[in-house]
């Protein structure tokens, strides 16, 4: 107690409430006169009471006075809450918290039911979204005040969906749940906590917000499919700590962020259409590469940029801010600078998006009107005529003098293939204009209100790429000291594709001549005599197929359908190592997770196994006499009958004769999270490997386990993982959980190898078993074209009586699928749980013998 005491009094005292001491003393003195406990209690919590006035305070010391005569034991957990109310600054939440209180604890309750309440109902009213605290409160009381039995219906029904409501969506919800009451209790229940279908149907009336978990599926999908890599939305509450807060829209380079829920207008078809009209916009930055900026690229292109930024460039690693940060700091004002920055680029980011996607910015050019909001400052006709494309003729679109340039010099300088290094270049010759036009008024410059906010964040970006952009500033050091340069983006860029490791030939192909500025390498450049293992340090890939001769790889051709013909030895395929992860507990951990699956697959799939010997009767010949038999040929004889000359058993020893190929895709979209949860789907992948494993080892069967991925024609990798023949143990094990997102996805090539592989088996029955994400794609195979030749590869190892079967994991029902393996042949799971029964179908019916 005296500890909390002088937090109090220290509390006071640094809010400058030094009137209050006194009367904090007083009721401290007189709550401790009932004992310790309650002292505590008023000494912690009666501070922040007292700096929110008189008329707070006695609505305080009402509630705990009416919740005493209950035990002291009901207000800790309460006071908790109504404390962090106020240290959110959320006053009239905390009245709503109070009169909450006052009006459950008023009733006459069993100690059990109280017990209940007094943690029930602060975790409730902490997990509200700020934004409808007071609105919830508000109907949890008026619920509260009918029947104490329908809190818990109530707040089932604000998780289940009723928490999206707004104000007075929510309190005509309530409306028609009590109405239904003086009928029945039951329905009244059902309704609140829409496990009727009518309460279901009356909140999807009244709902008009959308929250982001609902649309997240369908805005990845569109992400992958215009990007071709994978980006995926965030909800903005995930934004790294130190953050500033963004209300509407960001990116970082890797993820977009957004609002948790919108409910911007009155229904949710209109809220749905901006989540995706917002993404569509921040998509526009990754396709122009907007967050590729690099400094010294810009420097060695324009003059202007290297007048300004060259002695930074200096500086090198003593400025670990990113490049973006690194220009806009160049400027004696910096968010003049950002501003044209911001504007210039949505503008060249607009114009493609126009050029290649006229209908999008018919759909998204009216939302961004929508949330202008008109101002005085000088920089407005700019973002008008160069954003939103206003008529120049109008009038208020564009003012005379420093604006009207500004437009003319982004017209005159940015061409349809100008890239984010342009923009900078303008901002300079901008700056320089506004600087003349204002003088000294600059000093005085406050930043202009874009629409969303929609801004390049620079610091987000920097946060997104530390750690790879901390080994490229290395690598980028080490190339320098042996006289060549590099780009220190492209490195970055390439570890990102790459998961943090490189070959020579990745940085053979960055590495700049003399006067050369866009990143190709000349073939004059002799890069051989270097030790690339100095050189990039723990970025090396071990395993690069840049190093192997052409003996080492496996040859195999390719399906061109335009041609209608193969193309021989196309492609080359390099067996790799996996790196074990030793003391890593993920298989066990998937054991341990799916236990009781596992008992029940391991149940099914003993029910496959051959039971040793098997009797046959009833043969003119086998080993042995049938007793059964010869009893019947004595008493058919005796009764004058011809009696039957089939007198024996036959044993005949049952055994499998299977051997399965399991062939894995490990390309980079394989870190993609699946819609049902936080997994990504590649640990949905290695998890049915093991579950797969434990299956096959209970039934007997030979296995191999693959892995595939790689990037171009010439370097398609296969990691091996088990080979036939090989006992499961602890190496494996280790090399299943080490599996990580690669490259590219050649499935051909690899389907062709694991049927080389496959074919080396001694079984009768062999199946290949094809786990992906979805279809190949790699340089110069992609679309209808990859789809062809995998779906021939498919039917080569067809042709030579093998079966093949497809499990696609985070895809849903696409015809295309059927193209890739043939109808029936292929099955797609969104989780683990969903193996079982697939698995057990598929592999019971093709393999038993």
């Amino acid at each position: 107690m005296g500890e909390a005491i002088a937090k109090g009094l220290l509390n006071l005292m640094a809010h400058g409430a030094f009137e209050r001491l006194g009367e904090y003393e007083k009721l401290v003195r007189q709550a401790a006169e009932t004992g310790p406990t309650l002292g505590r209690i008023m000494a912690t919590y009666l501070a922040p009471v007292l700096m929110r006035g008189d008329e707070f305070l006695t609505r305080f010391q009402h509630t705990v006075a009416l919740m005493l005569n209950k035990g002291t034991y009901t207000l800790t957990a309460p006071l908790e809450v109504m404390a962090e109310l106020l240290s959110e600054e959320d006053l009239q939440g905390a009245k709503a918290f109070l009169e909450l209180l006052d009006t459950t604890f008023s009733q006459h309750m069993t100690y059990n039911q109280c017990l209940r309440l007094v943690y029930l109902i602060p975790k409730a009213v902490a997990g509200f979204a700020p934004r409808r605290r007071r609105a919830q409160i508000a109907q949890f009381i008026r619920v509260a005040a009918v029947d104490l039995k329908l809190v818990d219906f109530f707040l089932e029904g604000l998780e289940k969906g009723a928490g999206l409501l707004d104000r007075a969506a929510l309190a005509d919800f309530v409306d028609q749940a009590l109405a239904r009451r003086d009928r029945s209790a039951q329905a009244c229940e059902k309704f609140l906590s829409l496990a009727s279908k009518v309460g279901r149907d009356a909140c999807a009336a009244l709902q008009r917000a959308v929250p982001l978990i609902q649309v997240a599926g369908q805005l990845n999908r569109y992400l992958n499919a215009r990007l071709g890599r994978a980006v995926a939305v965030k909800p903005i509450s995930e934004l790294p700590k130190g953050a500033s807060a963004v209300p509407w829209v960001c990116s970082d380079g890797r993820y977009i962020y957004l609002p948790e829920e919108i409910d911007e207008y009155g229904d949710q078809d209109t809220n749905g259409a901006l989540y995706r009209a917002l993404v569509r916009l921040e998509a526009g930055f990754f396709e122009c590469r907007t967050f590729d900026f690099d400094l010294e690229r810009a420097a060695d292109r324009f003059a202007e940029i290297d007048a300004r930024a060259r002695r930074d460039l200096e500086a090198g690693d003593r400025n670990m801010e990113s490049d973006g940060e690194r220009f806009i700091h160049q400027f004696t004002h910096p968010g003049v600078a950002a501003d044209l920055f911001d504007i210039f680029e949505q503008a060249r980011v607009t114009e493609y998006v126009r050029r290649h996607y006229p209908g999008l910015m018919r759909q998204v050019g009216p939302i961004i009107r929508d949330q202008w909001t008109s101002s005085d400052h000088f920089l407005e006709p700019v973002y008008r005529e160069l954003v939103l494309s206003e008529d120049r003729s109008a009038p208020e679109a564009m003012s005379k003098g420093v604006s009207q340039h500004l437009v003319s010099l982004f017209l005159a300088k940015i061409r349809p293939d100008s890239g984010v290094e342009d923009v900078a270049s303008l901002v300079c010759f901008g700056y320089d204009l506004i600087k003349e036009a204002l003088g000294r008024r600059m000093s005085g410059y406050s930043a202009l209100s874009l629409p969303f906010d929609r801004r390049v964040r620079w610091d987000l970006v920097n946060r997104a790429f530390a750690t790879h952009d901390q080994s490229a500033r290395k690598i980028q050091a080490n190339l320098q000291e042996k006289g060549l340069r590099v780009y220190r983006s492209d490195l970055r860029n390439c570890l990102v594709e790459q998961h943090g490791v490189l070959s020579a030939d990745d940085v053979a192909a960055l590495v700049l001549v003399e006067g050369q500025s866009d990143g190709v390498a000349d073939a004059s450049v002799d890069l051989s005599v270097l030790n690339w293992e100095d050189l990039l340090g723990k970025a090396m890939n071990p395993g690069s197929a840049a190093h192997k001769a052409p003996d080492d790889a496996f040859a195999y051709p390719e399906w061109d359908y335009h041609l209608r013909d193969y193309l021989s030895d196309h492609t080359r395929v390099y067996e790799k190592a996996v790196t074990e992860k030793p003391g890593d507990d993920f298989y066990e951990q998937v054991l341990w997770r799916y236990h009781g699956l596992l008992a029940n697959m391991r149940r099914a799939f003993e029910l496959l196994k051959p039971e040793g010997l098997t009797l046959l009767r009833q043969w003119p010949e086998g080993d042995a006499f049938d007793y059964r038999a010869l009893l019947d040929f004595a008493v058919d004889k005796r009764a004058g009958q011809i009696p039957s000359d089939r007198l024996f058993i036959k044993r005949l020893k049952l055994e499998r004769d299977v051997a399965v190929m399991l062939l894995v895709d490990l390309s980079r979209s394989t870190a993609n999270r699946v819609p049902a949860g936080n997994a990504t789907v590649l640990d949905v992948t290695k998890e049915a490997v093991v579950l797969f494993c434990e299956a096959l080892n209970v039934v007997g069967d030979d296995f191999a386990i693959a892995g595939f991925s790689g990037t171009g024609r010439h370097s398609v990798d296969f990691y091996g993982i088990k080979r036939f023949g090989q006992d499961m143990n602890r190496k494996i094990q280790s090399r299943i959980s080490a599996l990580q997102p690669q490259r590219s996805t050649r499935m051909g090539a690899a389907i062709r190898h694991a049927g080389t592989l496959l074919a080396r088996a001694d079984a009768r029955v062999r199946l290949m078993i094809i786990v992906s994400d979805g279809f190949p794609n790699d340089l110069g195979y992609k679309s209808d074209y990859a789809i062809a030749d995998t779906r021939r590869a498919v039917q080569e190892v067809r042709s030579r009586n093998f079966h093949v079967k497809a499990i696609t994991v985070n895809v849903g029902s696409d015809p295309r699928l059927d193209d890739l393996y043939g109808r029936t042949h292929h099955h797609v799971i969104g989780e683990v749980r969903e193996l079982p029964d697939k698995l057990l179908r598929l592999y019971g019916t093709l393999t038993r013998c």
